[in-house]
């Protein structure tokens, strides 16, 4: 915030302001009784992080924020599985090859990161059998099962885990969703934070100024739509051929937009003939946002303010008699030609994004997996590669909705070429017959063993895209020693060596490799291109954003410089609305062609 102020007093001459205006979190007004409860909830979080660590420490293992999270959840559920009578121990509890943070309902049914309420502690045997399923539709319709699962729901309602002993014995998952309680939870604490922040900044500001008013985000929310501000973000994006969207993440084409423009431009009751929409456009896509809040907030002030309370004080006591009435205060904007401003404003704005190389972050994905030697069908004299391979429940390859070709991809991946042959085989006449390409795939029995197949070791990333661990096993003797592969967690940043006379050379980077090479200056001739950075692509002056990585092609992933959209949000956007990555704005640069972006400072 200082350097914020410094900047503008600079900007003004080295003058401090006249006046000075703080937009307060909006969470200020909620009544000293709510922010109480939010308070304690609070210290209850930090007395159990606190147990946790000193309980950590003192049985040698670090405290570090996962395993005090894995801490908190085995202490919560009486250090029982969820699924299995085995109790789980500390070392097991903190020991991601034994133990796994379990989506009770999968991740793919509700999109649900790391929720506490959604996740428990389970032994990782116990998670691969569940596999992607519920835990009714894993052991449902298993007496003894369904009775550890019933039990450990029970116990957590004894300590008020409502939300997750319901998740536990939930048989209609299609009902659940991200709920407003997850959301709101995760709100208040952000905003309980912020919004004393926002006080004290306020406070601190009358030291540069005496003159310092204080606005509130809902105000500023009513004015941006009653002087048409609304509509200044998409309207750019159109000119620039970048979406826009409404609050449900659903497309808004050009033609709809000037349909809805004067209702969203706050014109539906004094004008006949607007049609209404419950349309929402979606502002925080586009980071150009806070240009037009800052305006707003610019030109808000005490009698605006006193204004505003004014109108409020006197609808409220109109709508004690009729609920119907709807608060609202119609004042013209101090500057007559507002939103012509507030076009050019945008348009000209310089976003700058805060360059982040340091560089930390998980150094190996969770699974460790195994390997197997795969021949090449294509080209019989090619030297076979060695490939990751992850053991799966044979079943849960499809569901109730799976089509039977992308079901047969999957099985193209099994390892072992004879298991492989002999599943399709079975697969396809049973598809043939007419079944589901579920049903296709319960119980294929062995011709060999004369058993039913339940797992099969499934092919994954190259063997080069890991790091080799010795692993003790009962499998392992000291002649022979059994080995897991760890995937290394992203990468670092890319290097891109260029030598006079020679093609550029590109090569991704991981973390172990990077914190190896954390205090040594460049290489001779090489950059580095780290997530975050913003580059110009030479090509056509266009400035962007380094999204993500891709080992295939050695490839940089970029967004506009504007978008606040993550990578996962665009793909999912790309398939719902058949947007390509061009019609997103996004660019995808690889090989020797990276050479073109321009680092800028």
């Amino acid at each position: 915030m200082r350097y914020a102020v410094n900047n503008a007093i600079d900007a003004m001459g080295g003058e401090p302001p006249a006046e000075v205006v703080i937009e307060l979190s909006r969470d200020m007004g909620l009544g000293l009784k709510r922010r109480g409860e939010i308070e304690k909830g609070i210290d209850k979080n930090q007395r159990e992080r606190k147990k946790a660590r000193e309980d950590l420490e003192k049985n040698s293992h670090p405290a570090t924020s996962t395993n005090i999270f894995r801490w908190r959840l085995w202490q919560e559920q009486d250090t029982n599985c969820p699924y299995c009578e085995r109790r789980i121990s500390l070392g097991a509890a903190v020991d991601g090859n034994e133990t796994n943070l379990e989506h009770i309902i999968p991740r793919t049914l509700t999109r649900v990161g790391r929720q506490q309420d959604h996740l428990m502690l389970s032994h990782r045997s116990c998670n691969d059998e569940k596999g992607n399923r519920t835990p009714w539709q894993a052991g449902g319709d298993d007496i003894n099962k369904w009775k550890i699962i019933t039990e450990r729901a029970k116990a957590l309602e004894k300590k008020r885990r409502f939300a997750k002993a319901r998740f536990l014995t939930l048989q209609d998952w299609k009902a659940e969703k991200i709920n407003s309680d997850i959301i709101d939870d995760f709100t208040n604490r952000q905003y309980h934070e912020t919004s004393w922040i926002s006080k004290l900044a306020a406070q601190w500001m009358r030291t540069v100024c005496s003159d310092v008013a204080v606005s509130r985000g809902a105000m500023t929310a009513h004015l941006r739509k009653i002087w048409g501000l609304n509509t200044v973000i998409p309207e750019i994006r159109y000119e620039s051929g970048l979406p826009v969207f409404d609050t449900e993440k659903n497309l808004i084409n050009e033609e709809e937009f000037k349909k809805y423009k004067p209702y969203w431009e706050g014109h539906n009751n004094n004008h006949s003939g607007v049609q209404r929409t419950d349309k929402m456009i979606e502002k925080r896509i586009d980071h150009r946002h806070h240009v037009i809040d800052a305006l707003v907030i610019a030109l808000t002030s005490r009698g605006l303010y006193q204004k505003m309370a004014h109108n409020y004080k006197t609808l409220s006591e109109r709508a004690q008699t009729d609920q119907h009435i709807k608060l609202k205060l119609s004042i013209n904007p101090p500057l007559k030609d507002i939103r012509t401003q507030a076009l050019e404003m945008t348009r000209e704005h310089h976003i700058v994004h805060k360059p982040e190389r340091h560089i930390g972050g998980s150094l190996f994905k969770g699974t460790a997996y195994g390997v197997t030697w795969v021949e090449n069908d294509k080209d019989p004299n090619a030297d076979p590669k060695q490939q990751l391979t992850l053991r799966q429940n044979l079943e849960t390859l499809a569901d109730d909705k799976s089509k039977p070709d992308a079901v047969r991809k999957k099985l193209e991946k099994i390892a072992s070429p004879d298991t492989r042959r002999l599943v399709l085989s079975v697969f396809d006449k049973r598809i043939a017959a007419g079944k589901t390409a579920k049903e296709a795939l319960t119980n294929i029995q062995h011709p060999r063993y004369r058993n039913v197949i339940r797992q099969v070791k499934m092919l994954r990333d190259s063997a080069n895209t890991a790091w080799k661990i010795e692993f003790n096993s009962r499998h392992s003797t000291p002649d022979k020693p059994h080995y897991k592969y760890l995937q290394y967690d992203g990468y670092a940043y890319l290097e891109l060596t260029e030598t006079p006379g020679e093609k550029p050379k590109p090569r991704l980077v991981t973390q172990p490799e990077a914190l190896q090479k954390k205090d040594q200056p460049n290489p001779p001739n090489t950059r580095r291109f780290f997530k975050g950075d913003t580059m110009e692509d030479t090509k056509d002056g266009d400035h962007f954003i380094v999204k993500s990585f891709r080992e295939q092609g050695l490839q940089i992933f970029l967004i506009p410089i504007t978008e606040a959209r993550e990578i996962a949000d665009m793909d999912a956007t790309m398939r719902q609305h058949k947007l390509s990555q061009k019609q997103q704005g996004r660019r995808v640069v690889g090989g020797t062609s990276i050479a073109r972006l321009k680092l800028v400072d």
